[in-house]
C-alpha cells in the first residue's frame, strides 16, 4: 500500500513541475517576442523575425488562455509586414481583429479599411457610421486622445485630410499639454501619410 502511494505521488509531484515547467516556458516565449521583434527590426535580422514567429505559433497553440491569442496573432502581422509579406500580414491582423467585440474601436476602424478595399459600399457606409457613433459616445463621456486620433483616422480614411488635420488641431487646444496629440500633429504629413496607406496595404 505504502509503495503504490509512494509512486502515485511520484506522478502527482512530477505532473505538477511539468505544468509549472510549461507555465514558465509560456511566459518566457511571450516576455521574448516584443524583443526579437524590436532587435530584428533594429538590426535587420529576419532570423530574430522568424524565431519571434515561431513562438507566436507555438504560444496560439500552448496558451490556453485566449484573450493572449490577439497580441500573438497581432505580432505575427507586425513581423509579416516587416519582412515585405503584406498580404500575410493582412490576414493575421484579420486574425487579431476578429477576437475583439465587434463594437471594439480598432476592429471597427479595420473594417472600414477592409471594405475601402473591397469597394463594398454598403458595409463601408455601415462601419463608418458604426464606428464615428462609437468615437463620438465615449468622446461625450469623457475626453480620450485615442478616441481623438480614431476620429481623425476615420475621417482620413474618407478622403477628408484638411478636416481631419483642422479636427485634430482643434482638439489639441483643449489639451495643450498632451504629447500624443502634440506629436501627431508635428509629425501630421508622415503620420497621415501611412495611415492613409493603410487603405492601399502598403
Amino acid at each position: 500500500m505504502r509503495v503504490r502511494l509512494f509512486f502515485i505521488s511520484i506522478i502527482i509531484i512530477f505532473y505538477g513541475c511539468n505544468r509549472n515547467s510549461q507555465k514558465f516556458d509560456l511566459i518566457a516565449k511571450r516576455d521574448s517576442i516584443g524583443v526579437l521583434i524590436q532587435q530584428g527590426q533594429l538590426t535587420n535580422d529576419t532570423l530574430m523575425l522568424k524565431k519571434a514567429l515561431s513562438y507566436c505559433d507555438y504560444l496560439i497553440e500552448a496558451d490556453e488562455n485566449h484573450n493572449n491569442h490577439f497580441l500573438y496573432y497581432k505580432n505575427k502581422s507586425i513581423i509579416f509586414s516587416v519582412l515585405g509579406e503584406k498580404e500575410k500580414a493582412w490576414l493575421e491582423m484579420e486574425k487579431s481583429m476578429q477576437l475583439l467585440d465587434e463594437n471594439n474601436i480598432e476592429r471597427l476602424k479595420f473594417n472600414c479599411v477592409k471594405y475601402l478595399r473591397l469597394h463594398n459600399k454598403d458595409s463601408i457606409e455601415y462601419y463608418f457610421k458604426k464606428a464615428f457613433t462609437v468615437c463620438e459616445n465615449r468622446l461625450s463621456s469623457g475626453w480620450n486622445e485615442h478616441d481623438v486620433l480614431s476620429k481623425t483616422e476615420l475621417m482620413l480614411y474618407q478622403g477628408k485630410h484638411e478636416e481631419a488635420k483642422d479636427y485634430l488641431e482643434k482638439e489639441s487646444h483643449k489639451k495643450p499639454n498632451n504629447n500624443v496629440l502634440k506629436t501627431a500633429i508635428e509629425t501630421w504629413d508622415e503620420w497621415s501619410e501611412i495611415t492613409i496607406d493603410n487603405i492601399e496595404g502598403k
